[in-house]
């Protein structure tokens, strides 16, 4: 069988990350030392996450120190918005049909978790955190 009829082609990093803390309990279970597991999927979703804010805030820190030592202004700013903004609508156009490996499901519970997801996980917390801010918490404009 070869490596893309065995389906290693379409693994994505979420399952290779499910095998490792699968395989990694597994060999805690064998020694003895099945409490490691919860921690060691913790820490490896914390270094995840690290890993990840640290890609994504890198870029803007970077230019914000170009912004400040001299004045830039992007080569045809235009077309880059123009083409960054339909590669967002149709990103968000494909994330409303549901993938394949959810089976045949409606499309109204798929919409509705859609919807709860972003509620709960985009618009409630700084919603919340606008609600309980401090006074020392404002900067000086």
């Amino acid at each position: 069988m070869s490596w893309e009829a065995s389906g290693w082609a379409t693994v994505t990093w979420l399952s290779v990350a499910v095998r490792w803390v699968s395989a990694r309990a597994r060999i805690s279970t064998d020694f003895g030392l099945s409490l490691l597991t919860p921690i060691i999927a913790v820490a490896l979703v914390i270094a995840s996450l690290s890993g990840l804010l640290d890609w994504l805030t890198g870029p803007s820190t970077g230019l914000l120190d170009i912004a400040r030592q001299r004045g830039y202004r992007a080569p045809a700013l235009l077309t880059i918005c123009v083409v960054g903004t339909l590669a967002s609508v149709a990103a968000c156009v494909v994330g409303l049909f549901p993938p394949s490996q959810l089976g045949h499901i409606t499309m109204l519970p798929y919409l509705l978790a859609l919807l709860a997801g972003t509620l709960l996980v985009g618009i409630l917390p700084p919603l919340v955190l606008h609600k309980l801010r401090r006074p020392e918490w404002k900067t000086a404009a």
